[in-house]
């Protein structure tokens, strides 16, 4: 018994120091498509800080001095674009929301765009979140 509670310590203390995340403001230590992204869409952006998180699957998050936030997963592909009260850069929207976001509210821009593997959740500038499927089809809201 005293074993098995040594083995399961010493699990979690291993568990504890695999998961500290890394801060730091070197753009270098980001997969290389999550480099390219910023410096395509954030170019004169200035990274306030980088943080690595390594629990079950590494991501990244960026945050700007600007107050924007990016995360990325751990291939370096975008999961979300948060520019809080400026507009997302419209390259990064899939052209079937921005069709639909543009016609249903034209005064409304997108500041805050997450994807997974199921959905698009984009946020408006009056705090409007609506959900669209993988194909970038409308399929609701929340206010």
């Amino acid at each position: 018994m005293k074993k098995n509670i040594a083995f399961i310590l010493l699990a979690l203390l291993f568990v504890q120091c695999d998961r500290q995340d890394i801060l730091t403001q070197d753009k270098s230590r980001l997969p290389q498509p999550a480099q390219d992204f910023i410096a395509t869409y954030f170019p004169t952006e200035e990274v306030d800080f980088i943080k690595i998180d390594k629990e079950l699957n590494t991501t990244y998050e960026v945050r700007f001095a600007s107050g924007t936030e990016l995360a990325f997963d751990k291939n370096g592909d975008w999961i979300e674009v948060d520019c809080k009260q400026s507009a997302v850069p419209e390259d990064i929207i899939p052209p079937a929301i921005a069709d639909y976001v543009r016609t249903n509210f034209p005064d409304r821009p997108i500041t805050q765009i997450e994807k997974d593997g199921r959905r698009y959740d984009v946020h408006l500038s009056n705090g409007l979140e609506l959900h669209f499927n993988r194909q970038g089809e409308y399929v609701g809201a929340d206010d």
